[in-house]
């Protein structure tokens, strides 16, 4: 089993756990960086009845909820399954996204918003 940890570039705090979808990063400790779309069912819904007539975005995987343990659980099964570079995009390397190759130094389920705004 591959270990990997879960970014969030846009961030994660206010995200509605039902309704809304979310950018995420996923660093694999082979050291290839994906990036990818987690969205619900009811923020399709809500799109719809505000009078949307598609609903469209690359590399989106629909989940049952936006929780961050629901969020590692499917990006395990999509590992598991051999479906996760079916989804996702690569992105670049750890070294080319986060200036060090070490996997090891990348905090897992890092809010970067949260981050830039402490300093």
């Amino acid at each position: 089993m591959e270990r990997f940890k879960v970014i969030f570039p846009t961030g994660y705090l206010g995200t509605n756990i039902i309704d809304d979808n979310i950018d995420i990063n996923v660093v694999l400790e082979n050291g290839k960086v994906y990036f990818g779309v987690l969205g619900t069912l009811e923020n399709i819904r809500t799109s719809f009845a505000k009078g949307d007539l598609y609903y469209w975005s690359t590399d989106l995987l629909i989940v049952k909820d936006l929780k961050k343990d629901t969020i590692k659980e499917v990006l395990q099964a999509t590992i598991n399954e051999g479906y996760f570079e079916s989804i996702f995009c690569q992105i670049g390397t750890i070294l080319t996204q986060f200036e060090t190759d070490n996997f090891d130094e990348i905090e897992d389920m890092n809010d970067i918003a949260e981050y830039i705004k402490k300093y």
